[in-house]
């Protein structure tokens, strides 16, 4: 499912509710990768949950130059969400444990699996 979420160093932050939540809660692991098909970069490793107040503040000014909060036009402002059990929102954090990418068009020459600690 589509998350607004930003890559900071070697973790993925995205924030969350809903079924998401609580299958991140039974099982702490997820897939992702960005919108296109063509140049393909998809990550995996296991999920952390935070409550949106103890963002990073890197996180929190990744998310601001990413994106514009669709209400005001202004800069997304990360802090503005709220986690609870109750609310079901959080945001997380994946520690990218596999990455594999590709260019279209050219994937037998770009192709590339990368685990952490070492390269394949």
């Amino acid at each position: 499912m589509p998350v607004w979420g930003v890559l900071v160093g070697d973790e993925f932050w995205f924030g969350t509710g809903g079924q998401k939540v609580r299958n991140l809660r039974h099982q702490p692991y997820a897939i992702v990768h960005h919108e296109s098909a063509e140049d393909v970069a998809i990550i995996e490793g296991l999920v952390e949950r935070h409550l949106f107040e103890d963002a990073p503040d890197a996180v929190v000014a990744a998310f601001a130059q990413k994106y514009v909060n669709p209400e005001t036009g202004e800069p997304f402002d990360l802090l503005e969400g709220e986690g609870s059990e109750d609310e079901e929102l959080w945001l997380y954090s994946l520690r990218v444990r596999v990455g594999h990418a590709w260019l279209e068009g050219a994937f037998l020459e770009t192709q590339t699996r990368w685990e952490a600690g070492g390269n394949d």
